[in-house]
């Protein structure tokens, strides 16, 4: 059903309805609410039911854009930490590499190696491409009689490979369980 309105110079207006694909028509009394003013007000009905969406639609971009932000701080949060990880690891390695013959920087690498390990499993993988699992054998071997060193590099040992097959591939491949195994003997 279709209803529409016509105003008269005198304040009366016709309302006009299809119902069942017949037009009738009826003559409303002036003191009745006019058609212009049935018109404006549903006009203005219509004006804040489109501000209210209008509303809603700004919200949910401020919302989204709130997100968007929120996830990108996390994403360079998450980024920043991977760099921080990534330069300990490369300078920890570095180190070690430059001072084969200091026991306390040997024992010192070990420890921070174990600790970056165990604290996620890129790190596992990445201290291992790193040349950090070459690093911790050869302080082994270099310092069989210092037992700190031999206890931190056991440590920096089993965190890599906890969980990860390729560091567990890769420990025997370059000696590590023949130095472990010999730690264990020297240092009951």
């Amino acid at each position: 059903m279709e209803t529409a309105f016509q105003a008269l110079p005198d304040g009366r207006h016709f309302q006009s309805r299809v119902v069942n694909k017949v037009l009738t028509f009826v003559l409303v009394r002036g003191d009745e609410e006019s058609c212009s003013e049935r018109f404006a007000r549903l006009a203005k009905q219509r004006e804040e039911e489109a501000q209210e969406v209008e509303e809603a639609a700004a919200a949910a971009r401020q919302a989204q854009e709130a997100l968007e932000t929120e996830a990108e701080a996390k994403r360079k949060e998450e980024e920043e930490r991977a760099i921080a990880s990534a330069d300990a690891r490369a300078v920890v390695v570095k180190r070690m590499r430059e001072h084969p013959a200091n026991a306390a920087i040997q024992r010192e690498g070990c420890e921070a190696l174990a600790s970056l390990a165990a604290k996620s499993a890129e790190n596992k993988t990445l201290i291992a491409r790193g040349g950090g699992i070459e690093a911790l054998v050869t302080a082994m071997k270099d310092h069989p009689a210092h037992p700190g060193v031999q206890q931190a590099a056991c440590r920096a040992l089993f965190n890599p490979a906890y969980n990860n097959a390729e560091n567990t591939v890769k420990i025997p491949k370059l000696g590590g369980i023949e130095a472990l195994l010999k730690a264990m003997k020297d240092h009951p």
